[in-house]
C-alpha cells in the first residue's frame, strides 16, 4: 500500500503546494549525489523535513505563430513581463490555496472576480461579480481561511472564507508589470501553466537576445531545489533531479521526531499560545548561498550552544533605505520605523525624463524645475525652457510624426504649472529635472513614510538617533528611502541576561535550534508588553535585492530618431507601454 503513494523526487518537488509545502517525507529508494552544497547518502527509511523552496533555475518556452522553442532566463534577468490571466476557474477554496501564493506584499496581492453568489457562515454574501483580493491565510482549530479583501466595499473590509467553501473564482486581469524576480516568488501557479506577455523593452541594456522585440506568449518553467532538515538537525539543499522515491508522512509522522530541531521560520509559525519557549542554538548556517545575517550596528554575538528564550513573534514595520552618497559604493540598510533621528527631504534630480520612469516618480504627484532647455522635433511633442515647472502625471508610447518617418517614441506627459497645458515629452530630452519640494520640514523617518504618494523620497538625517550608537544613518549626506516593509522577527533574550529583549529576523538570520521547554503559562502575563530592541541592520546586495523587487534599472533614455527612408504609419507597430510603477490605489477605484 505504501509503494502505490511512493512518487519520484522530482514529481513530488513539482506537487508542492504554493502555500503549503512543509512536508515530512521519508525515502522508499535512494542514492548518494554530489554537487550540491552537500553530500548525502539516502537510503530506505531516511526521514527528512522540508522547509523551504529555492528558486535553481527558469526557462521559457516562447510561442509566436505556429513556432515553439525554449530558452534559459538568467535568475538576475531585469527585464518586464505582464501576466496572462488563468481562465480556468477554482471552483473550490481548497484548490486556490494549493494553487496560488496567497500570503503576498500588498501591491503584488491577487485579484479574482467572483462568478458565482455564495454565503459564509455569518450570513456575508459575496456577490456574482464581486472582486476579492486575496489578502493572506490563517489556521483556526486545524482549518485554513483565506483573508480576503472586498474591494467594491466601503473601506474594502476583510472576510474570512473557509476551506470548504465552494466558490468560482476566475483570475483578474493584472496591468502590473513584474520582473522576473517578482513572478517566480509570488505568481507561479502550483499545477498549471502560468503564460506571461514580454514587455519590450530593447533600447535597455540587459535585454537578452532571444526576448528582443519578441511579441508573442512565453509560458514559464521554473526549477525549484528544496531546504530540509534531517533527523540530526543538518539542514540541506537537495535538487530535484535526485534519482530516489519518496512518500509524504506529514500525517503518520511522530511529531516528536522533529520536535526538538527548529528553524526560526517553523518557530515563528507555531501558535502564539505556544510562547514563550526555551531554545538552545545547535547550528549557525555560514553556506554563501543562503542570505548572510546582517551587519548589525548593536552586535548580539549569538553562537552556538547559547540558549535563548523566545518571548513571541512580531511583524515589526521598516523601511528599506540606501546610502547613494557615493555611488561607488552603495549601503542598503533595513531601519526601524521607530528610529528617533530628525530628517529632511532633499531634492532628486533627473537628468533625462526617461529617469523620471525608472525611478518610480510618475504618478507621485511630483513636481520639477527644468534647467536645461530642449526643442521638440516633431509637432506632437513639446519643447520646455530653462526654469520652466511641471507636474509628472504618466508615461505612455505613441506614434509620432518626424520629417521622415514615423516612429513609436516611449513619452511621458506633464503639466505645465503655470498654464495648466498638458504637454508631451519623448524620454530621450535631457532637461536637468529638479524635484520642487513644498514641504521641507524636519520630522521623524514613520512622518516622512506617511506622506501621501511620496515613497520613494531622498532623505538626510539632521540630528542622529540618541538610541543608536555610532548611528550609520547620520555620516550618510544622502539616503534614499525605497519604501516599507513588515520583518517577521522573534523577540528574544539572552539567557541569565539582563539586557533588554531583542528581534531576532527569521528572513535574515539562518540558525537551527533545539527547543528545550516551553512555558504557556507566561503566555500574554508580561511577554506581550515587553519592549525590545530594534536595531539599524545594514544588509548585504542579495538582501536588498530579494526584498526591494522593483529594482530601479538605469539603462541609457532612447536615442532621437535617425533621419533614414520615409516609413509609413501602417508599418509602425507600437510596442507595449513602459514599465510602470505599482498603480494598487488607482486600479482599487477602478475596480
Amino acid at each position: 500500500m505504501e509503494k502505490t503513494n511512493s512518487q519520484s523526487w522530482g514529481s513530488f518537488v513539482k506537487s508542492l503546494g504554493a502555500n503549503d509545502f512543509k512536508k515530512t517525507v521519508r525515502v522508499l529508494s535512494g542514492e548518494y549525489f554530489s554537487g550540491s552544497l552537500y553530500n548525502i547518502s539516502f537510503s530506505d527509511g531516511d526521514v527528512f523535513k522540508i522547509t523551504d523552496r529555492i528558486l535553481s533555475k527558469v526557462q521559457a518556452v516562447l510561442y509566436h505563430a505556429d513556432e515553439m522553442r525554449t530558452i534559459d532566463i538568467p535568475l538576475d534577468y531585469k527585464g518586464y513581463f505582464q501576466l496572462i490571466p488563468d481562465h480556468e476557474p477554482y471552483t473550490k477554496v481548497v484548490d486556490l490555496y494549493h494553487c496560488v501564493k496567497v500570503d503576498q506584499p500588498a501591491e503584488v496581492q491577487p485579484r479574482f472576480k467572483n462568478n458565482i453568489s455564495f454565503a459564509l457562515e455569518d450570513g456575508t454574501v459575496i456577490a456574482k461579480g464581486e472582486r476579492l483580493i486575496l489578502h493572506g491565510f490563517e489556521d483556526k482549530q486545524n482549518q485554513i481561511f483565506l483573508r480576503c479583501k472586498r474591494l467594491k466595499m466601503k473601506g474594502t473590509p476583510v472576510v474570512l472564507v473557509p476551506a470548504h467553501c465552494k466558490w468560482e473564482m476566475q483570475e483578474c486581469q493584472d496591468d502590473q508589470y513584474y520582473t522576473m524576480d517578482d513572478l517566480l516568488k509570488w505568481k507561479m501557479l502550483v499545477g498549471r501553466r502560468r503564460f506571461v506577455k514580454v514587455i519590450n523593452t530593447s533600447f535597455l541594456s540587459h535585454d537578452l537576445p532571444d526576448l528582443k522585440n519578441f511579441n508573442g506568449v512565453a509560458q514559464l518553467l521554473p526549477t525549484y531545489s528544496v531546504k530540509a532538515i534531517l533527523l540530526e538537525g543538518t539542514e540541506v539543499i537537495i535538487p530535484p533531479d535526485i534519482d530516489m522515491e519518496v512518500i509524504d508522512i506529514s500525517e503518520s509522522v511522530n511529531k516528536s521526531l522533529f520536535s526538538r530541531q527548529q528553524t526560526l521560520y517553523s518557530i515563528y509559525s507555531m501558535a502564539d499560545k505556544e510562547f514563550p519557549l526555551m531554545v538552545e542554538i545547535k547550528h549557525i548556517a555560514q553556506n554563501k548561498n543562503l542570505l548572510q545575517t546582517g551587519q548589525k550596528c548593536q552586535l548580539h554575538n549569538l553562537q552556538v550552544g547559547q540558549c535563548l528564550t523566545i518571548l513571541r513573534r512580531e511583524e515589526v514595520k521598516k523601511c528599506l533605505v540606501t546610502d547613494i552618497s557615493d555611488p561607488e559604493k552603495k549601503r542598503h540598510f533595513v531601519v526601524p520605523s521607530t528610529y528617533q533621528g530628525t530628517v529632511s527631504q532633499v531634492s532628486r534630480t533627473f537628468r533625462y525624463v526617461f529617469d523620471l520612469v525608472f525611478q518610480g516618480s510618475t504618478g507621485q504627484n511630483l513636481t520639477v524645475l527644468a534647467t536645461k532647455n530642449y526643442t521638440a522635433e516633431a509637432p506632437s511633442l513639446s519643447s520646455f525652457h530653462v526654469g520652466d515647472q511641471f507636474r509628472v502625471l504618466m508615461s505612455d508610447t505613441v506614434l509620432v510624426q518626424f520629417a521622415e518617418k514615423t516612429e513609436a517614441v516611449g513619452i511621458v506627459e506633464f503639466e505645465n504649472t503655470e498654464t495648466k497645458v498638458r504637454v508631451k515629452f519623448p524620454m530621450y530630452a535631457e532637461g536637468g529635472f529638479v524635484e520642487l519640494l513644498y514641504d521641507n520640514k524636519s520630522c521623524t523617518l514613520a512622518q516622512l513614510i506617511s506622506r501621501e504618494c511620496l515613497v520613494p523620497c531622498h532623505f538626510k538625517v539632521d540630528i542622529r538617533d540618541p538610541s543608536v550608537k555610532d548611528d550609520p544613518l547620520h555620516t550618510a549626506k544622502e539616503l534614499r528611502l525605497h519604501k516599507e516593509i513588515y520583518d517577521q522577527c522573534l523577540v528574544v533574550t539572552k539567557e541569565d541576561s539582563s539586557l533588554k529583549p531583542f528581534e531576532l529576523p527569521i528572513n535574515h538570520e539562518h540558525m537551527i535550534v533545539e527547543l528545550l521547554s516551553n512555558q504557556p503559562s507566561m503566555h500574554n502575563q508580561h511577554t506581550s508588553l515587553m519592549s525590545y530592541e530594534s536595531n539599524i541592520e545594514i544588509v548585504p546586495e542579495d538582501y536588498y535585492s530579494e526584498e526591494f523587487r522593483y529594482e530601479y534599472v538605469m539603462g541609457p533614455p532612447p536615442l532621437p530618431p535617425r533621419t533614414n527612408r520615409s516609413q509609413s504609419s501602417s508599418e509602425v507597430q507600437l510596442p507595449p507601454p513602459l514599465p510602470r510603477r505599482n498603480m494598487l490605489a488607482t486600479e482599487v477605484n477602478l475596480l
